[in-house]
């Protein structure tokens, strides 16, 4: 993706942390991180306690983790922003909301997810990452714990196949222009619309 450079490399601790042990697990709500601190801690403790329970290294993305009394240590770094396109890889896997920009970013990186969605497009991105063979079953934020949620990540973990189909589902998805793929079959409806042709709307000289 051409904006890759603008979003940053790996700070200092982050680069650390991957060196320090086993591939971690990254956690994220991304925009759905709620903002009220006593909120946000539910969900820090509710990936904390999970990746506990799953026994995993964890990176858990909190804009105010230490304001609500999380500290990081061997196993868990707290960390307000990370590059999804630089941190994934090194990741085992990806614990996040289901959103369409994260979704891509975890498909592209060739990882599996665990989806904990909060309303129907993010259930809907979580059911597509299930039926391509990269996901277990999505969550539902009102409802997950943090057992449940840590037999997910074990459930994922542990199935090397959902690893090696995430890779393969990666592969060709670094190989497509997908802003050249959407105005083609945009324009191929329009064309079913008023009879005219795709290549009236844009050429790749526009979108290069």
């Amino acid at each position: 993706m051409p904006n890759m450079a603008l979003e940053g490399s790996l700070p200092p601790a982050l680069s650390d942390f991957l060196a320090a042990g086993a591939a971690p697990i990254y956690m994220t709500l991304g925009s759905w991180m709620p903002k009220d601190l006593e909120q946000q801690r539910a969900s820090v403790q509710l990936f904390t306690d999970a990746a506990r329970q799953a026994g995993c290294r964890a990176i858990i993305q909190s804009s105010s983790a230490a304001q609500c009394g999380f500290e990081s240590c061997a196993q868990f770094l707290y960390i307000a922003a990370a590059p999804h396109h630089a941190i994934f890889p090194h990741c085992a896997l990806v614990v996040h909301h289901g959103g369409a920009g994260t979704t891509q970013a975890a498909a592209l990186a060739g990882r599996p997810s665990v989806v904990i969605a909060h309303i129907s497009e993010q259930e809907h991105w979580g059911a597509e990452l299930q039926r391509i063979g990269v996901a277990g079953k999505p969550a539902r934020r009102r409802r997950v714990c943090a057992k449940t949620l840590a037999r997910q990540i074990c459930q994922v973990r542990d199935t090397p196949a959902m690893a090696a189909r995430a890779s393969a589902v990666a592969a060709p998805m670094r190989c497509e222009n997908g802003v050249i793929e959407a105005v083609t079959l945009i324009g191929r409806h329009l064309a079913g619309l008023d009879g005219a042709v795709p290549g009236d709307y844009i050429n790749d000289s526009q979108v290069s």
